[in-house]
Order: structure tokens, then sequence, then C-alpha cells
């Protein structure tokens, strides 16, 4: 990274501040004073993530508020992201470094590429406030000496109490840990129990971020298919019979593209290999809404049988901070591994923050904000599902979203040209990449979406029908 970026990201986050928007108000002043030349390039937000330790959803999340609210910077899978040749005309879009740092969906730019909820909308916006109000009162009570813990005994035990309800397990506060960090707790966890000639299993659909994570710990990967109701376990047991196995990666519920669940004789034949070839199963489960009981048979089966797997999860799926705060249960043994390792290399959340948090979940404030979330949501997924399925160009497959916002959409009948991402981008229809979800052969013929940047259904109906009219005049008839 060239000294002028290090120059602008030498960034000191405080408890009380948004790290996305910090990020973001930094590259907005740099550009607005002119120290950042326009027309110039932007780093990969990877390497920006990786510059300041912190998750990629959040450098994702300054990048959308810069290109959406501010229109400061344009991006493009093919070339990168570069700040904009000509700073916009003042037509109500606030562009100072002054302004707020939060804006109302922007109606003339399709966001079907949001991979978390941002917070644009009312409801985010009030959770923003109180998190980060109680952040601030706590910074002023704390000690030198209190500010520095890593973790939070009152966190933990609250955390404990909610993972014990949606899991219906029994986990003792030795066998919890929550840090800040997606990729960099994944990393630690390849680091500290993959041996240097083991792999790491992947079901498919698959995060690019847990790729990611596990290339940079030095470790290759290999993948299983999975359906929308099961994985191949014949598939996997031909890996294992083949390759040292050290990590089973199980991405569970609806935060990608395909909706799955694993049955009772799965889950037995999944244990049966384990005990079999003495690898780590990780259930990476990002449904959203932790507070509703949900049914989860492999970690009732796998806690009852005292197997070796590793429970993670976000705290909140609503807000783009508390996305990266990541609950780890696991048997006593697993955590302290990984959790002394990590307390010492990672970036972890600041104490001010945990005790705001542990209010906001002791006081149900964040329950009441995450339900209504949930609800609004789940009334705009049922109104995509049936604009896209009136539509008659996608299989029916991808419409199985459930409760989740992410749809993997494949043409009918039909071809998409290869560059489809970028030529929906060019007329500001953007649209997730499924190369970075799936590891498919077969690619062609599909998008994924994400209607995550939907709040309801006011701009959802004019923008699928837009995109839906962008794709037939591109689709070429077979």
């Amino acid at each position: 990274m060239n000294p002028l970026w290090k120059r602008i990201l030498d960034l000191d986050f405080q408890p009380g501040q948004s790290k996305h928007q910090v990020i973001a108000r930094a590259i907005r002043t740099a550009i607005l004073d002119k120290s950042l030349p326009l027309g110039s390039s932007v780093p990969p937000y990877r390497k920006i993530a990786d510059h300041l330790q912190i998750d990629n959803n959040i450098v994702t999340a300054a990048w959308k508020e810069l290109r959406d609210a501010h229109e400061l910077i344009t991006t493009s899978r093919s070339k990168g992201t570069f700040v904009v040749s000509e700073l916009p005309k003042k037509k109500g879009i606030k562009v100072s470094p002054e302004t707020a740092d939060t804006k109302f969906f922007n109606p003339r730019k399709l966001q079907f590429d949001q991979e978390t909820i941002l917070p644009f909308d009312n409801v985010i916006k009030g959770l923003d406030s109180t998190l980060y109000k109680g952040s601030r009162h706590y910074t002023h009570l704390l000690s030198s000496r209190e500010r520095k813990l890593k973790v939070l005994p009152a966190l933990v035990n609250q955390l404990r109490n909610m993972i014990n309800n949606v899991t219906a397990c029994s986990y003792a506060e030795e066998e919890l840990y929550y840090s800040e960090g997606y990729e960099p707790l994944i990393y630690h966890i390849c680091a500290i129990l993959l041996p240097a000639r083991s792999i790491f299993v992947m079901t498919s659909p698959a995060s690019v971020m847990v790729k990611n994570a596990v290339n940079a710990a030095g470790r290759k990967t290999a993948f299983i298919d999975a359906g929308q109701s099961d994985i191949s376990i014949e598939n996997l047991d031909m890996i294992c019979s083949t390759t040292k196995v050290g990590i089973v990666h199980l991405s569970s519920r609806s935060v990608y593209p395909v909706y799955r669940s694993l049955n009772e004789l799965t889950i037995n034949r999944l244990l049966a290999l384990q005990r079999k070839y003495k690898f780590v199963i990780i259930e990476d489960d990002r449904h959203a809404g932790f507070y509703r009981k949900t049914p989860n048979l492999l970690m009732e089966m796998v806690y009852r049988s005292k197997a070796k797997v590793i429970y993670l999860r976000p705290v909140s799926f609503i807000h783009p901070d508390l996305h990266t705060i990541n609950i780890m249960a696991a048997p006593a043994k697993l955590t302290a591994e990984i959790s002394n390792k990590f307390r010492h290399t990672g970036k972890s959340f600041s104490a001010a923050a945990a005790l705001s948090l542990n209010d906001l979940i002791e006081k149900k404030i964040l329950y009441k904000y995450e339900s209504k979330v949930l609800k609004t949501r789940n009334e705009v997924v049922k109104k995509a599902v049936r604009i896209l399925r009136e539509s008659e160009l996608w299989k029916a497959d991808g419409l199985m979203c459930n409760k989740g916002y992410f749809f993997y959409l494949e043409l009918r009948k039909g071809i998409l040209p290869g560059n489809i991402v970028d030529l929906l981008a060019q007329s500001h229809i953007y649209v997730m990449d499924p190369a970075d979800y799936a590891y498919d052969p077969a690619l062609n013929n599909r998008i994924s979406i994400s209607i995550a940047a939907y709040m309801d259904d006011k701009h959802l109906v004019n923008d699928l029908d837009r995109m839906h009219d962008f794709i037939r005049e591109l689709s070429i008839d077979i």
C-alpha cells in the first residue's frame, strides 16, 4: 500500500464509533480536500481490511456508503475501484466531510449486492445510536485497566444463554468465546487445528471470505456438493479416503444463496465419518434472527455425543459492526486453544462497546430491533419471491430463499453473457457474482442477488422489474 493511502488510513477506532463510517469519512475527506486525486485507484477492500486488521464486511460497508450515498467512488469487477473523475453536483446529496454519516436508500441505483444490512433504515439507525451512546457512556466510567479487557465475563454469560436457547444445548462459560473479525477467526482456527498437509473441506455454495481466510493460513480447500436439503456424504467420504481432512466447514441456513438443513440420517453418517477420520466440524450459522429459537438438529446431536464441533454465529445480522462480532461455542479445550491464540493477535471488541451490547441484550432492546427487522424482511422476501416467479425467467430452485435474503438465480432458458455482472453494473444494477459463493464448474446463466438493502417494497418492485427487463435484452435464446 502506497504512503498516501497509509496516511489516509492511519485511523484510531474509538469506542462509540462505527468503523465503516470512520473509514468512509476519512476517504471522503481526502477526496474533497483533493489530497486523494480524482480518478485515482482505490486499493482492494481486502487489502485495506488486512491493513486495518478488521473484517472485510466493514470495508465493503464503507465502500457502499461512498459509492451509493455519496457517489465518490465507482466499482467494476474487471477494473477495480476508483475515485470518481468528477465530483457529483449537489442534487440533495451531501458530500462535505461534516455531513451525516448515514444515507437513506438511493432509488437511482439497484443495490442487489448487499451482503449485510446497512444502517440506512430508521430502525437500524436507531440501534446504531443506542449502541454507541451506551459505548460512549461506559468509556468515561471505565478505568484504563478495564478498557483493556479483551473479553467481558458478563457478555459471555449473556451470549451463552442465547446460544443455549438457539441450539438447545447447555454450553458452560468456559466453552464460549466472542471476538471481532470473521476472517481472522477462521484464519486462526485453521492455523491452530489444521496440520500443514491436511485440507479444509467446504460445502458449496461457500463464502469467498472463508476461502480467503483458509488460503491466508497456507492451507488448501476442497468442496463437497450441497443441494437444497442435504450434503453429499459420499463425496466427503471419497475426499477423506484419499486426503487428510482436518476441518469440515458447514455453512448453515440462509446466509448463502441456497438454503439447506441436515436430516438425522445425514448427521449420523457425518458423525460416523468424523469418528473414523478424526476431523473437526465447524457449523457456521449465519441464520438471520438470533432470538428466535430455530431447530438445529446437528448441534443437538453433536452436543449429546460430545463430538468435536465448533459452532459459530454473529451477534446480530441487522447491524454491520455487530455482524462482525462472532460467537464461538466448542468443547472447553478447543475454545481455550483458539481464544488464547486469537486474543493475543487479533483486535477485539472494546470493553465499553461490550458493556453497551450487554445492556442491549439484557434489556431486550436488541431483540426488539431484530424482531422488527426480521418481520419486515420476511414480508419483503415474500414479495421478491412472487416477482421473481412471475417473471418466468428463473428456475424454481433459486427461489427457495426461506428466511434469508439471498437468491441464487439460474435462467430457465437462454444464455447470459459471461460478463453479465459488469454489464449490469454499467447500468447501475449491482448484483453478486455467483463465483464468489459457489465453486461449481457451470456458472453460466446464473447471478446471485441479495435484497438486504430493501427494508420495504417501495423500490423493490420497480427495481426487480428493471433488472428483469435488462436481462431479457441481454440473454440469448437457444
